[in-house]
């Protein structure tokens, strides 16, 4: 990121209230999903998370990188729906939604890397709350249950996102992680921050789920819920770290769950305050850190047949094709996909609920820039292939690799939005 980025970024801070909200879209109007991907999602399967500790198996049990991506997709469908053009859309989002909270299918609420799949369910969730067609459907036991699973969703995002906190293990204490590590590592559960901020109301009304916390309370609910999976994974935390504290099983240390939400800026912010565009800016400027290039590692990644990418040295290229792992230099167009899902997951959310800034707004405009450019570099790179370099090895990155990761319902989403940010 150029230091005159920042500069503007600062002025604009300066002389205008982050918060000003612009019209940037028209709910219900000019947004035409593809009509084949639509079709794909309503036939996802049923979405539900494998309970593990191992957090690849939950995530990849079932499918639910797919299916959540599915869900989500559908979700934005029906909420944009004003004229009622879609209704199976919204008949799906419901069906899933029941299915997730039915017992024993919910994600375990742990935080950490496992955002790549609890992202989508929680930024559905806040779809669903405020579409009606979506929302009428649901009994109040039904919406108690949702709110639970909000709530679950928040607090381990609390656990391991606050600026307080520095934990190591996730709350099934199992894999090592750092929250300051590239951005598939924050994107998940910085974006389901965003997506409790919508579906509770506001700073206030979260931060008020954590000061309340009490963890026999939501063993309890979860009992009651039928929440096996989430309280298999809080069992293995346990009260004391999650109430009060302490030293986690990888040796990080938490000030536990029940103080208000604040982020460590990992782009030169500061500590930040629980305001979805605040959480946004930080994970964008992050993740479309880098001017374009088409070639990385001294050679050792480059675009495999052999062009140019048409962005060359504009600012925006995701983070992944420029960093480094245990073994050095890495640069991969799959490690940045992995990140970028959920940044668009999150990115369409606040679209949809008019939580970006207006078109007058400097930093906001650099933004999309840099969010465009560094999304077209990275499909070219796919669609073309992509030498990467990666624990010291050379493989090619693909797009149809990504198939698993719902890439066809994410590739749609952001050819829809994409002209209205």
């Amino acid at each position: 990121m150029t230091s005159k980025f920042y500069s503007i970024a600062l002025i604009f801070l300066l002389i205008q209230p982050f918060f000003a909200l612009g019209g940037a879209n028209e709910p219900g109007k000019g947004f035409n999903w593809d009509p084949a991907v639509l079709e794909e999602a309503l036939k996802a399967q049923p979405i539900r998370w494998q309970n593990d500790p191992n957090v690849n198996t939950e995530y990849t049990g079932y499918w639910v990188l797919y299916s959540g991506k599915a869900l989500n997709y559908l979700a934005l469908v029906a909420f944009y729906d004003t004229g009622n053009a879609y209704p199976r859309a919204a008949a799906k989002v419901v069906e899933q939604l029941k299915y997730v909270i039915s017992g024993g299918k919910e994600p375990c609420c742990r935080g950490v890397i496992a955002g790549w799949a609890d992202n989508a369910l929680a930024q559905t969730l806040a779809l669903a709350k405020h579409t009606e067609v979506v929302w009428s459907q649901f009994s109040n036991a039904e919406k108690e249950k949702l709110d639970l699973l909000m709530e679950a969703l928040a607090i381990a995002g609390n656990y391991c996102q606050n600026s307080s906190n520095n934990v190591h293990r996730g709350l099934y204490q199992a894999f090592s992680w750092r929250k300051g590590w590239n951005p598939n590592h924050q994107e998940g559960y910085v974006g389901v921050m965003v997506a409790a901020h919508i579906y509770f109301g506001g700073t206030d009304q979260v931060n008020e789920v954590f000061k309340n916390f009490s963890y026999d309370d939501y063993m309890n609910r979860f009992q009651e819920a039928g929440f096996t999976t989430v309280s298999d994974c809080w069992s293995a935390t346990g009260k004391v770290l999650m109430e009060e504290g302490g030293t986690d099983a990888g040796g990080g240390t938490t000030k536990g769950v029940r103080m208000p939400f604040r982020y460590a800026s990992l782009s030169g912010f500061g500590e930040l305050e629980y305001e979805p565009y605040l959480l946004y800016r930080d994970l964008a400027v992050k993740m479309f850190k880098h001017h374009v290039t088409s070639g990385e590692c001294d050679g050792k990644a480059f675009i495999a047949d052999g062009t140019t990418s048409p962005w060359q040295g504009q600012p925006g290229m995701c983070y992944e094709f420029r960093t480094f792992d245990a073994s050095g230099c890495r640069s991969s167009a799959s490690y940045g996909f992995e990140g970028w899902m959920n940044h668009i997951l999150t990115l369409s959310t606040l679209q949809a609920f008019e939580l970006l800034p207006g078109d007058d707004n400097m930093e906001y405009n650099e933004l999309v820039k840099r969010t465009k450019t560094g999304t077209s570099d990275l499909f070219y790179k796919l669609e073309r292939g992509y030498q990467a370099h990666k624990n010291g090895k050379s493989t090619i990155d693909k797009k149809e690799n990504l198939n698993r990761l719902g890439i066809v319902f994410l590739e749609d989403l952001y050819n829809v939005i994409k002209d209205k940010l």
